[in-house]
């Protein structure tokens, strides 16, 4: 599977992010402290993205987040794409139970 742009993005952010804290630790002599809390954050980002995402999935919510960045937007417009062709594919389906209905009438 082709990791998406937004993915290889994020994990590039992350990256740099991660490498500069770290550098600046070192130079600076603050303590790796910072760097945890720094990762903290970034986990309990994604742990919200993930809960907003359950929320959803579990609570019949029709629309999506709007407001995730990053992978998590990419993730939520892949879900979004699945849904409406999943909601063409019923009409389809009921178009067609329709027509055999009434074609098995005559």
């Amino acid at each position: 599977m082709d990791n998406p742009v937004a993915l290889r993005h994020e994990l590039v952010f992350v990256g740099v992010a991660f490498l500069s804290i770290w550098g600046l630790c070192e130079l600076t002599g603050i303590s790796y402290g910072v760097l945890v809390v720094t990762a903290a954050g970034y986990f309990s980002w994604h742990l919200y993205h993930l809960w907003k995402l359950v929320r959803w999935l579990d609570g019949g919510i029709r629309r999506l987040p709007v407001d995730a960045r990053g992978v998590w937007g990419y993730i939520y417009y892949r879900l979004e794409v699945k849904r409406r062709k999943a909601v063409k594919r019923k009409k389809q389906v009921g178009r067609l139970l329709k027509q055999f209905k009434s074609s098995t009438r005559a």
